[in-house]
């Protein structure tokens, strides 16, 4: 899977083994600070826009774009797998200097099939704005580590960090705070 960026638009191209081009599917303008991102989730490629639109289905075996992930009311901007094979999602939070707050709170789910309903691991960061990356190791139905990026907002003296989860037994704890430069 290849994606390929052009100003503020993204094309997802799926090559077989040889190299020969099986599909090729193109978004429409994205947002400033969209990041594209694909997960694999069973038979299926996920590919999230990174700028509210619909997550798109592929056919892992094809690259054929056979519909959209139901998510719900949720809308990720970011999919990873865990190590099991499941799909972990989340949201941005952007600071929103009109209104001196956050545009949304920051949320992670995750799926175990294409067709299962989404479940909520993490509702709240609270360390700023996040979701500039996101990664995920292990399994998020037992233990796993999920590391979300924040975003240094020198105007209000918000330096970037990374929030860190400890999941056991499928539920997440609280975050601790690491500073990166």
């Amino acid at each position: 899977v290849y994606l390929t960026q052009s100003g503020k638009a993204f094309s997802t191209t799926v090559c077989d083994v040889f190299g020969a081009q099986i599909t090729t599917f193109t978004s429409g303008p994205m947002s400033g600070n969209a990041m594209v991102s694909i997960a694999v989730l069973g038979d299926k490629l996920v590919v999230c826009p990174g700028n509210g639109e619909a997550t798109k289905l592929l056919d892992k075996a094809t690259g054929e774009v056979v519909g959209t992930l139901n998510t719900g009311d949720f809308v990720p901007y970011y999919v990873e797998s865990d190590d099991a094979g499941n799909l972990v999602m989340c949201n941005r939070n952007l600071y929103d200097p009109s209104t001196y707050w956050w545009t949304a709170d920051f949320k992670v789910y995750y799926m175990t099939s294409e067709t299962a309903t989404p479940v909520q691991l993490i509702n709240g960061a609270k360390y700023g704005a996040i979701g500039a990356a996101f990664d995920v190791r292990g399994d998020v139905t037992a233990n796993a580590l999920i590391l979300a990026a924040h975003e240094g907002l020198p105007d209000i003296s918000m330096g970037a960090s990374v929030e860190v989860w400890q999941i056991a037994g499928g539920v997440a704890g609280e975050s601790t705070q690491a500073t990166v430069t």
